[in-house]
C-alpha cells in the first residue's frame, strides 16, 4: 500500500467566509478592496506580498531593533522570485498563508521572552 501524499484540499476551508475565521474576513475584505482599484488580476494578489512586508519588517525590528536593516529585510522578503512566481502559477493561498508566518514568529519570541516589546 503506497502512502498517502496528498491528504485533501487545503484551501477549501478558505474558499467561503465562516464565522469562525475572522482573519480571513479581514484579508479578504481588504483584498477584494484593492482588487476594485486596479483592474488587473494579480494586483489583487500582491496584497498578501504587502502583508508580507508588513509582517516581516516588525518581525525583523523586533530582532534587530534597527529600521534599516528591517526595510531591507521586508523588501527583499516582497520581492523574493520564488514568492512572486506564486502569482503567476495560481498558488495564491500559499501566499496567503506565508503572510502569517512572521507574526506567529514574533509572537513566539514575545511570549518566550516576555511582554518587553
Amino acid at each position: 500500500m503506497e502512502p498517502i501524499y496528498f491528504g485533501g484540499m487545503p484551501s477549501y476551508a478558505l474558499a467561503v467566509y465562516k464565522w469562525f475565521n475572522m482573519i480571513f474576513v479581514i484579508v479578504e475584505s481588504i483584498r477584494r478592496f484593492v482588487s476594485s482599484i486596479f483592474s488587473v488580476d494579480y494586483a489583487q494578489f500582491t496584497v498578501y506580498l504587502l502583508a508580507l512586508a508588513y509582517t516581516s519588517f516588525f518581525f525583523f525590528y523586533y530582532q534587530t531593533k534597527n529600521k534599516l536593516v528591517s526595510l531591507l529585510v521586508s523588501l527583499s522578503v516582497a520581492f523574493s522570485t520564488g514568492l512572486v512566481v506564486f502569482l503567476f502559477i495560481g498558488h495564491v493561498t500559499k501566499l496567503a498563508a506565508l503572510f502569517v508566518f512572521p507574526i506567529i514568529f514574533l509572537m513566539l519570541l514575545i511570549f518566550k521572552s516576555g511582554l518587553d516589546f
